[in-house]
């Protein structure tokens, strides 16, 4: 009996222990440059988020969205369009979300995988 409770203890420990570990890593992975490229039948898509550190305190970082659309009509490639967005976002460290304060948007992300999420849109970190 004793030895499953110690099961138990050592179980619920490490759970708990993962939980805090993923937040710091977060944090850690969180800067960088972030990049998805998707394509359809009315273009290709280049999408590029760069999440730069405002202020360690309040836990406050600048979100720089890049992105660039080659539309295809007809078959024929159009000019390239592109557009560049700059926000700010707070990282949550309960949620381990960043949320973006314009448009409440938020990431989440995997550091092991170096992934980061915003709904159905997958990026990947390459920095």
């Amino acid at each position: 009996m004793k030895t499953i409770t110690k099961l138990v203890f050592g179980l619920l420990l490490f759970n708990c222990s993962c939980g805090f570990l993923s937040a710091d890593s977060k944090k850690k992975i969180l800067p960088g440059t972030y990049i998805r490229i998707a394509q359809n039948e009315f273009g290709h898509e280049y999408d590029t988020i760069i999440i730069t550190l405002i202020n360690q305190s309040t836990k406050e970082y600048k979100i720089t969205h890049k992105w660039k659309f080659e539309r295809i009509v007809d078959g024929q490639q159009l000019d390239p369009e592109y557009r560049v967005q700059i926000k700010s976002g707070v990282f949550d460290d309960e949620s381990g979300l960043l949320g973006e304060a314009g448009t409440l948007d938020q990431f989440s992300f995997k550091p092991d995988q170096k992934l980061m999420t915003n709904g159905p849109n997958q990026y990947r970190k390459i920095d």
